[in-house]
């Protein structure tokens, strides 16, 4: 049985039509073209970053979007400090 914050990371992501077992792949092609792991960072979830990570997720750093930013510019530009610094420990940094 998972622990209440894994269990919280797994109904962020499949809230917004992400499979947890599944943390490398994309939502798929739209307007924004983003991995589990790069979405997380732009909504500041932290717990979801970390539960990716454990499963198997890395961010590329030259991986970007649709809008020509990686995990750790969305993080900081929409002001998610502690995801930016999670970030930078795990050497996941552009």
């Amino acid at each position: 049985m998972p622990d209440d914050k894994t269990a919280r990371a797994r109904a962020m992501l499949t809230a917004h039509g992400f499979d947890p077992d599944r943390p490398r792949n994309s939502r798929g092609r739209g307007l924004q073209k983003w991995t589990p792991m790069a979405f997380s960072c732009t909504k500041g979830w932290l717990e979801a970053c970390e539960y990716l990570h454990a499963h198997g997720a890395a961010v590329d750093v030259s991986t970007r979007d649709d809008y020509d930013t990686t995990p750790m510019m969305s993080a900081c530009a929409f002001g998610h400090l502690h995801v930016a610094k999670w970030l930078y420990k795990h050497g996941m940094c552009d």
